[in-house]
């Protein structure tokens, strides 16, 4: 059979009335078919298929405009033909292959798929509307699909509720925190600085004390020093007497040997071992350094026995002196605990206002994590993220502990927090972590990984990443 068109501006579709001659039965039967009009009134989204809702506009008229001003036709509209370079002409066909077809999909989320899947035999949208011409019945699943969906909406406009309703508790505690930080860095600079007046007072007074002290202690350490040495003298000049058998003023090894045994390994080669002692007659001067030291102790027996002074025979300090170095023990004492305060204070201080100068988030609310970790353990590690600190990775069965980076801030609208600058890698850059952040009801580390060598990234739930949740009621994701 043949047909031919009349068109008419008077309706909103391309085909108006399709007039026809056919032959049944050797008798020809003529038929008319009005297609617009009063008869049938087809809407843009009915005829144009595979045409967003939000692009209606652009399919009426008296022909359409491609992306890049090319105007044709509506006749060639999903004609099988591309005609336009964006595909835009072929909505609802695969002639385009960067065109996009619309699935409706109701009772679940609508979506846009490539053209070039249309028709091709696999149900891609979950209403089948992409396979209106294949052939193949593609069962719709959007019901089911909406129904998980929406299941899984409430989930987490349920994880949103909670989670939120505990960010503003961690808001809450983060205001007052950073409120009674700075009202405790106040009051440290004050505290600071009158430990460190106190300090200089008692530095100075450490430095009055010790100059009698010192003073007094080395009239005494001299005073022992002269009885040590008039001590010794008096003991090396007994022995050197005792020895000295000829009274030539010299000592010989003949003459050591009259008084001492030196066969100390049992050898009976005495002689010998003299011999490493006494290479030659020795005078007094040569007899106290080179031979009195090692032979003294043998003549302990001896009843004339002169012992020399040793560190246990020094006596105590004379009441005056002890007196001198009590006051200057005092003193000392006394300026080390001020200054131990003075710079616990300002440690405080520096970590204080290290503290004051972060970005803690919108309304304070990461300053609730300052000195908090979160860990993860997988197979091999056991990961410890410290907010504001930095992250280490330690093996789970023992071992060093290596540092993969140091908090260096926020990226992407607190949505990311950036540890960087950690150990260097062997023959790579120096380790990193961007750590991601994602609503959640309790703060957890929830994975880590390492996408590219030594540049490591994790994910962490916490309720402070939670927005602020839609107002709607619940019911409005009832199911029809």
């Amino acid at each position: 059979w043949c047909c031919w068109c009349c068109w008419s501006s008077s309706c909103s579709c391309d085909l108006k009335m399709v007039v026809g001659f056919m032959r049944v039965g050797g008798v020809g039967v003529l038929l008319v078919v009005l297609v617009c009009g009063s008869l049938v009134n087809f809407t843009v989204g009915e005829h144009f298929r595979g045409v967003s809702p939000e692009d209606y506009s652009r399919y009426e008229g008296s022909e359409f405009e491609c992306g890049d001003g090319t105007k044709i036709a509506l006749g060639a509209i999903n004609d099988d033909y591309c005609d336009c370079e964006d595909g835009s002409d072929e909505p609802g066909t695969s002639a385009c292959h960067n065109g996009m077809f619309y699935c409706a999909n109701e009772m679940h989320t609508p979506q846009l798929l490539q053209s070039s899947l249309v028709n091709d035999g696999v149900c891609d949208c979950c209403d089948g509307s992409d396979e209106y011409a294949s052939g193949v019945v593609c069962k719709n699943t959007c019901f089911e699909a909406g129904r998980a969906a929406r299941e899984e909406a409430e989930r987490l406009r349920q994880l949103q509720e909670e989670g939120y309703a505990k960010k503003l508790t961690l808001i809450a505690k983060g205001t007052q925190l950073m409120k009674e930080k700075r009202e405790r860095a106040v009051t440290l600079t004050n505290e600071v600085e009158e430990a460190s007046r106190l300090c200089d007072e008692l530095e100075e007074a450490r430095r009055v004390a010790e100059v009698p002290e010192k003073a007094a202690r080395k009239v005494h350490d001299e005073t022992w020093k002269e009885r040590v040495e008039e001590q010794l003298s008096k003991a090396v000049s007994w022995l050197f007497s005792l020895l000295d058998t000829n009274k030539d003023n010299l000592v010989s090894q003949d003459e050591v040997l009259q008084h001492v045994t030196f066969d100390t390994n049992e050898d009976g080669n005495e002689a010998e071992e003299v011999n490493d002692m006494i290479e030659e007659d020795l005078c007094l001067d040569t007899f106290k350094v080179d031979l009195f030291p090692g032979i003294h102790g043998k003549f302990e027996e001896h009843e004339e026995f002169v012992a020399t002074l040793k560190d246990e025979d020094k006596p105590p300090y004379d009441a005056e002196t002890q007196a001198l170095i009590d006051a200057a023990t005092e003193a000392r004492d006394a300026f080390t605990k001020a200054e131990t305060v003075r710079r616990d204070l300002n440690k405080e201080l520096t970590t204080l206002n290290k503290q004051l100068e972060m970005d803690v988030g919108e309304d304070n609310i990461y300053a609730a994590f300052f000195d908090e970790c979160v860990e993860y353990i997988d197979r091999e590690y056991l990961y410890r993220v410290c907010y504001f600190e930095s992250v280490t990775q330690e093996p789970k069965n023992g071992g060093r502990k290596t540092k993969l980076g140091a908090w260096t801030g926020w990226q992407d609208n607190y949505m990311n927090m950036m540890f960087e600058n950690g150990e260097k890698c062997w023959n790579g850059p120096n380790r990193s972590m961007k750590v991601h952040v994602e609503c959640g009801i309790e703060n957890e580390l929830k994975n880590v990984g390492e996408p590219n060598r030594c540049e490591y990234e994790a994910t962490i739930a916490t309720p402070a990443a939670c927005a602020k949740p839609d107002t709607a009621s619940s019911s409005d994701h009832d199911e029809l």
